[in-house]
Order: C-alpha cells, then structure tokens, then sequence
C-alpha cells in the first residue's frame, strides 16, 4: 500500500466478507442501520447526504525529510435508490466525492486533488450485492519516503456478474486502458462488496454486538485490482463508548422534520479499527460509527462521524469530521 495520500482513496478492490465466529466462518447478517426504522430491506424514498470537514494531524509525522505543510478539504457522501427495470426492486446508489488541497515542504504549489466514486448494489435482502463501480483519481502523491511526487490521474470501472467481475483500468494521462475479469466469485462462500462500499456497508453490521473478548470481528479477503492479488482486511470494534460532538447540523425528515445544531451531544459510539491481515499490515485506520439504538428509534442512522487515515511514509494523519447530515427515509 504506498505512493496513497489516503488508503480508502487509492485501493481498488473486490472484498468477499465473513465473520468470524471461534474459527469457523458464516454469512454476516446485514441490517438497513442507515435508516430511523432498520426493519425494512430498501425505502424508495432514500435520501443521505453526509458532509465532512478534512483536515491534518502532523502529531503522527515522523518523517524527517519532507513533511505536509498544510491539508484540508471536504468529502462528502450520498445515498439515493434507483428502480431496477431487471430484478424490479430498487438498488442503492452510494456516491463519495474528496476534494484536498495540499502542499509539501519540498514543493512551492499547492496541489488540488480530487476523488470521485459511484456504486450501485441491491438492498439488504440480497446481500448488498454490487452491481457496478466507478471512481476518478486526480493526485499529487507521494512516490517515496524522500519525497518524490508522482500525479496520478486513472479512472476505474467494475461491472459484476453473478460469477465475476470484469475491471477496467485507464490511464488518463496517455489514455491507456487495461481490462481484468476476476472469477469464482459464486464459489467463494463469502458476501461479495466492491470497495467503493466499504465504509458503508460497515453499517450493516451490528458494531455494538460484542463476543465474549468483547469485541467485533469482520474479516475481508480482497482481491486488488492494482497490485493483482488477494488481500485480508480486518475491521475490529474493541470499544463502544459515549463521545461528545459539536458544529454538526443535523436534519432528519420521517415523520415530520427534527433539525438540530449538535454541541455537546453525546453519541455512543462504536471505534472501528481496520488494517491489512498481514505481516506487513501498514497503517490502521479509525472509523467512529454512531452505535445503533434499536430497530425502530435508529436515531443516528449508524453514521460515520469521524474518520482517522495516516498518510504514507509517516507523514501525519488525515481527520474526517462530519459537519452536516441529512436524511429522508
């Protein structure tokens, strides 16, 4: 995992989830925790829209040649449905859009990055099943731990079939377009997601339940349309714990419209801890997803409220802050 000015941004993957339970592995069991009332597979009326402030910790900063001197941006999600004329039930349509603006010690500009991406999947009834993938990368980063700085400018698109998924990469600076199918995705005995998921079908998880180390466990064997192979990810809650957040605008439109500026609002919140399953994990990320209240008053949607992403070769840490929140349905 290198030359990444953030791990979500850059990896490309398939990722083919079970849960661990003593050693055995089975089907994870998918919840709608994106809505006030979790019972129901898809609402046709879905709307989320989640806006964050990003910004950086030189705190973890150990590198001694070059550092980021300044980093900050927004990164925003949305969440909508679309009625799909094959199956004739609604797919879900997750967007993410990133937007830096960063600069080097050793550089004299300011570079203005950006990521797009799109995924389409079924609801919780089938799985959360992706149907298709896209994502954009415009970025200046880092190419070694001296401080070289490559642009990277590729766009990637996936399309799932019942048994695979063909990946198409391009090279947007010379127009250059590879293609890979990956097979024997029927065969796995996992729940397939594509990447461009992953923080939300996290979500679909029950974060709080605990096992008896009193922890959660979800393990990610993932197939890395940039390097070629398989990978392991592990995403782990081992705290659940009430935490106070402020500046986030908060609106909510079921039954009537509840708005509210949170300051000292006390959440509890599940600290979700994620990394390679490998001798040479790299960094682990920090997610902090509002715990679920119960099936019927979800409160908070199970949101993502805040993010933590260290940067390569040890320059400091990108924070995701949620600043806003809206939600229909």
């Amino acid at each position: 995992m290198k030359k990444k000015i953030s791990l979500l941004a850059i990896m490309l993957t398939i990722i083919m989830v079970s849960i661990t339970s003593c050693s055995s592995y089975v089907t994870p069991t998918l919840a709608s925790n994106w809505y006030r009332y979790t019972e129901n597979a898809y609402n046709s009326e879905t709307y989320e829209k989640l806006t964050y402030a990003v910004s950086y910790n030189a705190e973890t900063s150990t590198n001694k040649n070059f550092s980021v001197e300044t980093l900050n941006g927004t990164y925003e999600t949305n969440l909508s449905v679309i009625y799909n004329n094959e199956t004739q039930k609604y797919n879900y349509v997750f967007e993410t859009l990133l937007n830096v603006a960063v600069k080097y010690s050793n550089q004299s500009e300011v570079f203005n990055d950006s990521i797009t991406s799109s995924c389409v999947f079924a609801d919780t009834d089938a799985g959360l099943y992706p149907v298709s993938s896209n994502k954009t990368i415009s970025s200046h980063s880092p190419k070694n731990s001296n401080g070289e700085i490559e642009y990277i400018n590729s766009s990637y698109a996936t399309v799932y079939q019942a048994d695979n998924a063909k990946i198409t990469t391009t090279d947007l600076k010379n127009n250059q377009t590879t293609e890979k199918v990956v097979d024997g995705l029927s065969k796995l005995g996992y729940t397939v997601f594509d990447n461009e998921q992953l923080l939300f079908v996290l979500r679909a998880f029950n974060l709080g339940d605990k096992t008896s180390d009193n922890s959660f466990s979800c393990y990610m064997s993932v197939v890395n349309s940039v390097i070629q192979q398989r990978q392991t990810v592990i995403c782990a809650t081992n705290e659940t714990k009430d935490v106070e957040y402020s500046g986030i605008f908060w609106r909510d439109i079921k039954d009537g419209v509840r708005e509210e500026n949170f300051e000292n609002k006390t959440i509890s919140t599940n600290v979700v801890k994620m990394r390679l399953n490998e001798e040479m994990s790299g960094s682990i990320q920090t997610l902090h997803y509002a715990n679920k209240v119960n099936s019927i008053a979800n409160t908070y949607h199970c949101a993502l409220l805040k993010m933590e992403v260290p940067l390569s070769f040890y320059l400091g840490t990108m924070v995701y802050t949620l600043t806003s929140a809206d939600f229909v349905g």
